[in-house]
């Protein structure tokens, strides 16, 4: 207390009931998370917002080859394929109860996008003639043209040019850069790396690889930011928050299992907050008993709870919903969850509850006690 006078008692109290190490970064990462402030969609969408911004303040200094070299950089990190490093592979990644218990809640979120778009056709077209103008090759714009490439190789392709020391017609590959049409292009790319679909969740280890991959890209685009001096700006503030929530994530994990799943659904974007009740030493012995809260907030249903309780076979589901019509159409729709559970072999029964507050998981997990769950080497680790 006396080392952090500025800081309220009860964060520090609760901060050391969780040994969560007391660091400025903690202490801002615990409050925010305790003050509906800590959604990781939206911080990931004040990037791809941020992005455009830094560039413009770039070039609007007068440094066209800078904003180039940056440009550069950031198709690089994008476009580079990534693998987890050897040995990620196994024993470091959230598994509520397993792969069955995840492709439960998994089929409770629905599908997401089937299909990338690339582009409105208006938008294509006026790129297209952009890229002519630019005198990039005829392959790459008959390709855009003809849709036999796809987003992130094309701007791979685009990362190229601008590696070479003569750019084929430069102010007019400048003016590609700046053009909405390239910016719309760039946002979808970054929008679908760094969100996951709702399929995916029940893939095993798929939670473990989006968090590897989007740390190392986060880390390098700051390391970017600081070697040419634009930490401060909004990029290299919400790139340092997203790096502080991976690492607040992470040491909570040491404790229970918790873990944010930013989510494209079909229509809408969806931030998703998983957390399993059952202590660590109970998944381990894999007893079939596992209880878990799905925390939801949709643009569309708003915010949304499912508590899921798995014994076995048998799933036992409560909806929480503050707004009537949203809990009717769950309520209406309930069927299609429980013919997909049922063919998974599962039994299913649920109830629909509609509530006014909306849950802080952080409450959640504050009422539990600390010393259930430790257990060394089971844990979601996104910084290995």
């Amino acid at each position: 207390i006396n080392a952090n006078p500025q800081v309220d008692i009860q964060t520090l109290v609760q901060m050391q009931r969780l040994s969560l190490p007391v660091t400025p970064e903690n202490i801002a990462q615990f409050e925010a998370y305790k003050n509906y402030q800590h959604q990781m969609s939206e911080s990931l969408t004040d990037i791809v917002d941020a992005f455009t911004q830094t560039f413009q303040e770039i070039t609007g200094s007068g440094s066209q080859q800078e904003g180039i070299n940056f440009y550069k950089e950031i198709l690089g990190i994008l476009t580079e394929e990534f693998t987890l490093a050897e040995g990620e592979e196994k024993g470091q990644t959230v598994e509520p109860g397993g792969a069955n218990s995840n492709s439960a809640i998994a089929e409770g979120l629905g599908k997401g996008v089937d299909q990338e778009v690339f582009l409105p056709q208006n938008e294509k077209n006026a790129l297209i003639e952009q890229l002519k103008k630019a005198g990039v090759p005829d392959k790459l714009t008959n390709a855009l043209e003809n849709g036999s490439m796809g987003r992130k190789e094309f701007l791979g392709e685009i990362g190229k040019l601008l590696s070479e020391d003569t750019l084929p017609a430069r102010e007019a590959l400048f003016k590609l850069l700046e053009g909405k049409e390239f910016k719309h292009l760039l946002k979808g790319e970054m929008s679908k790396q760094w969100m996951m679909q709702p399929e995916e969740v029940a893939k095993e280890h798929t939670v473990d690889k989006f968090y590897e991959k989007l740390n190392s890209q986060m880390n390098r685009i700051n390391e970017l930011l600081t070697q040419s001096g634009r930490t401060a700006t909004p990029l290299g503030k919400a790139v340092s928050n997203v790096t502080g929530n991976i690492d607040f994530m992470n040491q909570l994990n040491q404790m229970f299992t918790y873990v944010q799943l930013p989510l494209k659904m079909q229509s809408q974007n969806a931030n998703g907050e998983l957390f399993v009740y059952t202590n660590k030493k109970s998944l381990a012995k894999k007893d079939g008993n596992v209880s878990a809260l799905l925390h939801l907030d949709m643009d569309h249903l708003g915010s949304m709870d499912v508590y899921v309780a798995l014994n076995n076979q048998k799933v036992s589901t409560k909806f929480y919903m503050a707004d009537d019509s949203a809990l009717d159409l769950i309520a209406q729709n309930i069927n299609i969850l429980n013919e997909r559970l049922e063919s998974r072999g599962y039994l299913m029964s649920a109830e629909f509850v509609n509530r006014d507050e909306k849950t802080n998981v952080m409450d959640e997990i504050l009422k539990q006690d600390k010393n259930i769950s430790v257990l060394a080497g089971y844990s979601f680790d996104a910084r290995a």
